[in-house]
């Protein structure tokens, strides 16, 4: 399966994803604009991106192909935080430590202190392109 797929433009809907400047967005407002007498509509894109949460706009005509791309967002039990990386275990019951701690700040020390208190820790990964991050966690 391809990371990224071709769609076209008055397909996507608010809540979708695009992909905008290389990276994977979520719709959050879409506006259609009529052109003038030979031309075609565009339809106006404001994303996010899901990693880094940067709003972006996109103008596209509509009957063009955009670059579009599957998510998805799955929750894991934590293990072990070693430097800088996460172990957690999958739903299979398999480890898997290659997912680095967040970037953010305050995701970061929120995961870091409820582990070192030995709180039950769920991250929340999401993956997308070929990328995965952890994008929330919760404790018990």
């Amino acid at each position: 399966m391809s990371a990224v797929f071709p769609v076209q433009a008055s397909s996507l809907r608010v809540g979708g994803y695009i992909v905008i400047d290389d990276g994977p967005c979520k719709i959050i407002k879409m506006a259609i604009h009529k052109t003038g007498k030979h031309g075609h509509c565009k339809i106006h894109f404001i994303a996010t991106n899901i990693f880094t949460s940067k709003k972006i706009d996109l103008i596209e005509t509509s009957t063009h192909n955009v670059d579009s791309c599957d998510v998805d967002r799955r929750d894991y039990q934590l293990v072990n935080i070693d430097d800088d990386y996460l172990s957690f275990m999958n739903e299979q019951g398999e480890m898997k430590e290659d997912i680095r701690m967040p970037l953010s700040e305050e995701l970061r020390n929120g995961i870091q202190d409820a582990f070192d208190q030995g709180k039950e820790v769920t991250i929340s990964v999401l993956k997308a392109m070929d990328i995965e991050e952890v994008v929330d966690w919760k404790s018990k």
